[in-house]
């Protein structure tokens, strides 16, 4: 594509200059700052209010991934039935864990959504939360 562009008069003698500092001519260094420019509007992400970070970070909250890895064994020796009275013990305290986890997610992700002023499914939707996998 090409396009001619006006440019004030003071602007042309710096164009010039840093195109050549750059070692390029005056058209394709301005192609390059046009290019630069937009790319970089477009892949700025949109800004959040302290209270949306603070919530976003707050919904994020999990499990640690040892914590995970317990729990996925302890799934899985429960399933084999090979599970010791301690092993379920602590799977109960694991699931007991990732039910308030669940809870306090839910009313966060409530809080966000009355924020933005926009429903529950939209705020997932917006945010593309699945379901995890059933163990």
């Amino acid at each position: 594509m090409s396009l001619t562009i006006e440019i004030a008069g003071d602007l042309e003698p710096l164009l010039k200059a840093e195109a050549g500092k750059a070692g390029v001519a005056p058209e394709e260094y301005t192609s390059r700052l046009l290019r630069n420019s937009l790319l970089k509007q477009k892949s700025n992400a949109p800004v959040l209010s302290p209270q949306e970070a603070r919530l976003l970070n707050e919904i994020n909250q999990g499990l640690s991934a040892e914590e995970i890895e317990l729990y996925v064994n302890l799934v899985r020796r429960r399933q084999e039935e090979a599970i010791s009275a301690a092993g379920f013990d602590e799977l109960r305290r694991l699931t007991h864990k990732l039910e308030k986890i669940g809870i306090s997610r839910a009313e966060k992700l409530a809080k966000l959504a009355e924020f933005r002023g926009v429903s529950m499914e939209r705020l997932i939707d917006e945010l593309e939360l699945r379901a995890p996998d059933v163990l």
